[in-house]
Order: structure tokens, then sequence, then C-alpha cells
């Protein structure tokens, strides 16, 4: 395999990562939205709810709610870690190590960088934060520094050394912390001796690093100022001290590789095991679960001689439990770190042959001089990058397997919870849930929908033979704008128009035209909108009715939705709209009302247009008294224009009072509709039984407060249909 093509399946696994993110995205935010309600469940046991006795809020304290949580609280943790994962840009390979194995010597070889960049520890252990290297061909070293905020900081850093050490309660603030008094009386042991002491200097040099914290990051650095945010001293002067890294998250140096050709890869340096800072164990697990791709072990045998030690398989096992459910075997190599002088190789050998008998599995043992560049460039990046390309997809594929296990799991204690809960409702309600159900339709049935509709039928009967005032308005502005904006132009441009179509009477024929369509265009584009205007009113006036009857509920987009159109899509996906008779005639009667308008062309137009003949031109076959008259062979522009004037006034006063005629029609119109829609889902035969049971089928969101446990059982139960939480 070639190194090019090393890079284009490198590339291609980063690639086909990404769809994966917005899918692991959505999931989280379904178990966020499980959490709540859950957390509701177990509240509404909790709450200060009259209705329930202590019995009744006892069974509810049974269900097993709390565990449900707990479960999905961890899966969610490690879903955020996969979509971490999934939506890097780069192949993440890991360097651990215990301290003094070789393993910054190893790193300096991957990436080309020095003992400034990655300390080496040959006096000390120095390396204070954890620090990935990033490959980017052609560019200057760089570095982003990720700083702790004071929450992070406190919550993350600190707190464990207090649980461990038995201090007391952890610090709240920074200031809290910087005047605790720290006693040692009760710690004996000298290992958490030493884990006070790094507490101490978290302490004692607050003031050095406390500005960072809450650092606006990343912060970009230098190559030359790398060291001040990553080691305890400097690298070419130990006697100067930096505080810097204890504020510091991460580090992440771009820098382009020796090797150029390796694709978009970074190498993650973990910091060095084996010292007493508490907390570095769950942090290597936390980063070993999002961050990291493959792992490189490096040991250093001693040249005295040396064997597998419980510190070893205890890093072993650190590393193999963040992966959970998938297997180090194939998703690591162990390097030993071969002495330049070669006085250690024999016990690099025995430790590779006795390897297994210690059960740390891994894909590959190395044997190298992690200080020689030549050798580690040879030796073990390109295995490691045929390794990744060969292997990773399986490896992504048992992180999302192992997922869905776990989301399957999920789904099953779901389930089980809303059987439990389901099982309570009756207890619950204090009583039947249909009887709760009945005593609230009657109340919807008789009291709400009847009376307000009636109510709203009797209103525009009386009004039925009212001018409508949206389209009275509408006609008074539109025989305003078509008296004063005639179309008819001056005398001068009367006279130009006829010099540039040959004849006056060519002009006078085309202005007729021009005059028609100005004059119709005024009433159709008032009295179009009017009508619009007047017909959603009506309909808005029966939304209301059912907004207020408790309908509004069912609406999902209530910004952007009708309630009307939301109840009729309902009933549309209803089965039994197609066979029982009641809910055909409820369908029937919504259909006809939101179908239902009012338009110029079918209401006005045809008034119009017979009252526009006389400013129609004689043409072939259109001819007689009712078109314009003929004004002879050479009329003057004075009398085109006063003719078009008189027609047009003319045409404009039969039109206006034609349409005068038409000014109850909107009302007439509402108040028929209205009497069918009625007919529809009032008066037939059967549609109080049909309202019945689609309001059983939709109490929850009608009356939410009623139904508020069996709302949340449902909310519940949608969590286990097939379509949620599956990352596959």
């Amino acid at each position: 395999m070639t190194e090019i093509s090393l890079q284009q399946n490198l590339n291609a696994i980063i690639e086909a990562r990404q769809p994966l993110v917005k899918r692991i995205s959505h999931l989280c935010t379904e178990l966020d939205a499980l959490e709540t309600v859950l957390k509701n469940i177990a509240d509404y046991g909790n709450s200060e709810n009259s209705k329930l006795t202590d019995d009744q809020k006892a069974s509810i304290a049974a269900l097993p709610t709390g565990s449900v949580i707990k479960q999905t609280s961890g899966i969610k943790s490690e879903m955020k870690k996969l979509e971490s994962r999934f939506s890097r840009e780069t192949v993440n390979i890991g360097v651990i190590g215990r301290a003094r194995q070789g393993k910054s010597k190893l790193l300096q070889s991957l990436t080309g960088l020095g003992k400034r960049e990655i300390p080496d520890a040959d006096g000390m252990h120095c390396t204070g934060v954890r620090s990935s290297v990033c490959h980017q061909v052609g560019i200057e070293t760089y570095a982003n520094v990720y700083f702790y905020n004071a929450n992070e900081f406190l919550a993350t850093v600190l707190a464990p050394y207090f649980v461990q050490l038995n201090l007391g309660n952890a610090p709240q603030s920074l200031e809290e912390f910087s005047t605790r008094d720290l006693s040692i009386s009760a710690i004996t042991t000298a290992v958490n001796r030493a884990k006070f002491e790094h507490l101490k200097k978290y302490q004692a040099s607050l003031n050095q690093y406390r500005d960072l914290l809450n650092h606006l990051s990343p912060l970009r650095i230098t190559q030359q100022d790398i060291p001040k945010f990553i080691t305890q001293y400097d690298p070419d002067d130990p006697s100067i001290a930096y505080y810097n890294y204890l504020a510091v998250k991460e580090v992440r140096i771009f820098c382009t590789f020796p090797d150029e050709e390796v694709g978009k890869i970074a190498v993650v340096d973990m910091p060095g095991l084996g010292d007493t800072g508490i907390g570095d164990e769950e942090r290597l697990v936390n980063t070993l679960g999002q961050d990291i791709d493959f792992i490189l072990f490096v040991r250093m045998p001693k040249h005295t001689g040396d064997y597998w030690a419980d510190v070893d398989v205890e890093l072993y096992d650190i590393a193999n439990r963040a992966l959970q459910n998938t297997s180090l075997d194939n998703w690591s190599f162990q390097v030993l770190n071969l002495l330049s002088d070669n006085s250690n190789l024999r016990n690099c050998q025995d430790l590779k042959e006795t390897i297994g008998a210690h059960h740390l599995r891994v894909a590959k043992v190395i044997i190298v001089n992690c200080a020689n560049s030549s050798d580690v460039q040879k030796n073990i990046l390109p295995l490691v990058l045929e390794h990744i390309a060969a292997h990773i997809k399986v490896l992504d594929q048992r992180f999302i397997q192992a997922m869905e296990t776990a989301l399957i799991n999920l789904k099953g204690q779901v389930s089980e919870l809303v059987k439990q809960a389901g099982n309570s409702i009756v207890l619950v309600g204090g009583t039947t849930e249909y009887s709760i159900f009945s005593n609230l339709f009657r109340e919807f049935w008789n009291e709400k929908l009847t009376l307000d509709l009636e109510d709203l039928r009797i209103d525009l009967w009386q009004n039925r033979q009212q001018r409508d005032p949206n389209l009275t308005t509408a006609l008074d502005k539109a025989y305003h704008l078509a008296k004063n904006q005639t179309g008819i132009p001056d005398i001068e441009e009367i006279r130009k128009q006829s010099k540039q179509k040959g004849a006056i009477n060519k002009a006078y024929y085309d202005l007729l035209d021009v005059v028609r369509v100005t004059l119709s265009e005024k009433f159709q584009s008032q009295l179009d909108s009017s009508l619009k205007i007047s017909v959603d009113a009506m309909k808005q006036r029966v939304a209301d009715i059912f907004f207020k009857a408790g309908l509004s509920a069912l609406i999902v987009d209530k910004e952007n939705a009708s309630l009307l159109q939301e109840i009729f899509g309902l009933l549309e996906q209803n089965s039994d709209h197609n066979t029982d008779r009641g809910m055909q005639k409820i369908h029937q009667g919504f259909q006809d009302l939101i179908e239902f308008n009012l338009y110029y062309r079918g209401l006005a137009q045809p008034r119009i247009r017979k009252h526009l003949d006389y400013l129609t031109a004689p043409r072939e076959g259109i001819a007689g008294a009712e078109c314009a008259p003929d004004l002879g062979p050479n009329p003057s522009a004075e009398a085109i224009a006063e003719m078009l004037q008189t027609l047009h006034d003319e045409a404009l006063y039969k039109i206006n009072e034609e349409l005068r005629d038409l000014l109850w029609e909107p009302s007439m119109s509402a108040f028929s509709v209205i009497e069918e829609f009625l007919d529809c889902v009032l008066r037939a035969e059967d549609v109080e039984t049909s309202w019945r049971n689609f309001l059983w089928d939709h109490r929850e969101k009608v009356w939410a407060n009623e139904f508020k446990w069996q709302n949340l059982v449902a909310s519940l139960s949608a969590f286990s249909t097939p379509n949620r939480l599956s990352v596959m």
C-alpha cells in the first residue's frame, strides 16, 4: 500500500464519519428530551398535587425511574464522546506510558519537534498538560492553548483532591480555595502526602495562573512560547519555573511532520502516569474515549533486567476501560524503547515474548529506539498508518454497535417503565380515566363547542343582509382610484400617439383598450384582497371557538399553523374517517370550510365586464350600439379625449351601481357556509360519538393538566417506538 493511497484512505475514513455526526447529535437531543420526561415523571409524585394521596405518591416513587434516568445520562455521556470522536478532522494516535519510558522521545521523532515543544524529562518529569500535535503541510509551527474556566477548574481539578484526601467540602470559588487552611493531620501515607503537596502547589501558585482561568480560548501562541504553557520549568534554564500549565486544559500544536505525505493525522501526548497527581487517570480515560483512534503504549525495559509488572497491567486496564465494549487487541501497538547502545535489547525481546502471558493483548509489538527519528519514521509510522487504514472502520463500527446495544437495552427499560406507569393510571387519577374524560367531554360539547358555534350562527344570520364592511371600503377605494386614475393621456400625448400610429382613429381605438384595462384593474386589485379578508375573518371566528374549547393544544407549530388546518390534518389521519359516518361528516365540514373562498373573478367580474363594452373598440365581429362610438374619419385630439372621459365616467357609474348590490354577498355567503358547517360537525347523526372518540385519542394534549400523568406516560412511550433512539 503506497503512502498516497494511505493518505487517501485516511481522508475517506474522516469523510465517512461525518454523516454519523448529524445522527448522533440528533440522538443526544432525543436523550435530553427523554431525560426531561423521566425527571417530570419522578417529580410528579413529589409535587404538591392535591389529587394524590400518600399511597398514590408512594406508588409513583416505587417506579424504577431513577435507574432509567441514570442509564440515560450514562448513554448520553458516551454518545457525546462518540460525537466528538466522529467530528474530528484528523485521525488521532495517542501515545501513553508511565513517566520516563521514552514517550516524549517517540513523540519528538514522530513530529519533528524538539524538547521545547515536547519536554523529554531528562532531569525530572515536567509535562504538565495534555498536548496534541497536528500535521499540516507547509506551515510555521504554532499552538492553540485552551484554558479551564473557573468552574471547570474547581470541579474537575481541585474537587477530586478534597474527596480522595478527605479534606472536607471542596471549595466553591477560587477565593475560598486561596484562603482554605489545608491541614495534613489526617494524612498518613507517603502517597497521599505527595498528592497533598500537589494540591498545596495549586494553592501557593494560584496568583501566578489565576488570570488565565476564564481566559478566552483558544489563545494562539508562537512556537517560541509553547514551553511557557506546557512545562513546569524552562527547558533551557531549569531555574525558571512556569505555572501557566496549571490553568491549561489542552494545547494543540500545528506543524509539518517529517513525512509530509502522512495525511490528516495527529499524535496526542498524554501526561505521564506514575506521578502523584489526582485525576490524571480519569482524564486519560475520557481522552481515550473521545479523542483517540489508536494507541501506542511505550515501555523502556531496564538494561539490568525487567519484567511486565502490575503497573503495566494497570495502565493497560485503564486504557481498556475507556473502550468499554471494544477490545484493545486491534486498537493498539506496544512500543519497546531500545536504548541507543542496545544494552536493553535482550530484555526488550523477553518482554515481547512474554507479553501475551500477562494478558496484554495488542495488535503488534515493535522494538525501536524512540530517540532515533529515522528508525521511528521507518519502523513505526508506516505500520501504524497501514493498520489504522485497514481496521479503523471496523473499530468505528464496534463503537456504534456498542451504542446501539446500549440504546436497545435502554428502550427495553423504557418500555417496562411505561408498562408499570400505565398500570398506575387509575390509581393516580383517583377514579377511572374514562369517567374523568366523560365529564370533560360533556363540558366541551355542551358548554363550549355547541353553544359558541350556535352563537356564531345566530350572529351571522342576523347580519346576513348587511353590507360587508371590507367590501364596502374596497369598493369606495376602487371607485375613487378609477375616477382619478383614468389612464387617459393629455391632448399632446394623444397627438403624439396619432403620429406614431399613422392614424388618429388607431390612437383612439388603442386608448380605449388602455382606459378599459386600467378601470378593470382598479376593481380587481381592491376587491380580491377585501373578499379574502372577509372570508379569513369568518374562518378565524370559527378557529377562535375551537381554540377556546381547548383544541389549540393540537397545534404542533403554534406560530406558523392554522388551527382548522391542523384539526383537518388529524381528521385525515384518523383511521375512522373513511368508515365512520359521523367522522365522515365532520371531515367533510372542515374540508368545505377550509376550501371555501370568494373571488373577484367569480363574484364581481361578470357584473363589471358587461359595462366595459362601451370602452371596447369596434372590430370585425364586434360592432353595434354597445361598442364605443365611431368618431368619424379624422377626429381631433380634443374630441378623442372628451369621448374617452365620457365613456369612462359612464362605465364607472354603472359598475359602481352594479357592485353596490353585491355588498351583502359576503355576509350571506358566510352565513350559508357556517350553517352547512354546523350541519356537518354538530347536527349530523352520530357526530357527537365521533367527536368523543376523536378527543379520547387526543385527551392528553387537549386536557394536559387533567391528564398530566397520562401525557407523561404517552410521551415516555414514544421513545420506545422503532424509529426512536437508534444510531444505526
